[in-house]
């Protein structure tokens, strides 16, 4: 008995000591982690507008409607004669997640897209932060579809990803660009706000194609049975054919 109560005791201060040392870590690392953060907006701003002279936070930015979409932060691009444009910074759904820097200049115009945060999956997702994805929104207006295969070329294999990407720049550069037409002077634009389709899950009809295009897919599920491991149940699986 005193033995367990001695085993106890030990967990419980070798639980303390390690929450206090986490604890110690964070509030020694989290100036570093903010500063590293900060700099990594400071650039992206700078890269977004590079001949403007400050960016002033804006406070009365609006909410972006979405229930899978925040608007983080918002800032208005000046130069010496007056203003250049917006950049938000916004966090939507995508694979997992992506936060992004979203310029528009004063005549709705978008700017280059800068990538702040990207957890989705390396190799797939994170190709969305990438040329020539990525090289696709500079130059378009905020008044686009932004409809991938249509206006915009995807990602095989990261088709989520391609969309979410795409929702969250459509939707901040929307906007900002209302916002530049009501508060700056910007210029009007063409069309109704973007309804943004929320996040759902890939059927598997839209997954197959997702990964393999073009081909045939047959369904061969029935046939297909797991008899090595029990443990393990197979819900599907598709034959993949070229045709011939």
């Amino acid at each position: 008995m005193k033995s367990m109560v001695k085993l106890s005791a030990t967990l419980a201060a070798f639980t303390v000591s390690a929450s206090l040392c986490l604890a110690l870590v964070h509030l020694y690392t989290k100036p570093y982690i903010d500063a590293n953060a900060e700099r990594a907006q400071t650039a992206g701003l700078r890269q977004i507008f590079p001949d403007a002279a400050g960016f002033d936070p804006v406070t009365d930015f609006p909410a972006s409607g979405s229930s899978s979409i925040t608007f983080n932060k918002a800032y208005i691009a000046r130069s010496e004669n007056g203003v250049l444009g917006a950049v938000v910074m916004a966090t939507g759904a995508t694979y997992k997640s992506s936060t992004l820097l979203v310029g528009t200049g004063i005549d709705r115009v978008l700017k280059p897209v800068v990538f702040i945060e990207n957890t989705d999956t390396a190799g797939l997702g994170t190709k969305t932060a990438e040329s020539p994805f990525i090289d696709q929104f500079a130059g378009k207006t905020a008044d686009d579809s932004f409809v991938l295969g249509e206006d915009l070329d995807g990602i095989s294999g990261a088709t989520i990803s391609a969309r979410g990407v795409s929702r969250i720049v459509q939707l901040a550069a929307y906007h900002s660009g209302a916002y530049l037409a009501e508060h700056h002077g910007g210029k009007a634009g063409t069309g109704a706000a973007p309804v943004v389709k929320e996040s759902a899950p890939m059927s598997v009809e839209d997954a197959l194609a997702d990964i393999w295009g073009d081909l045939d897919t047959v369904d061969v599920s029935a046939a297909i049975e797991n008899t090595i491991e029990r443990s393990i149940l197979f819900d599907g699986a598709w034959l993949v054919r070229d045709g011939d």
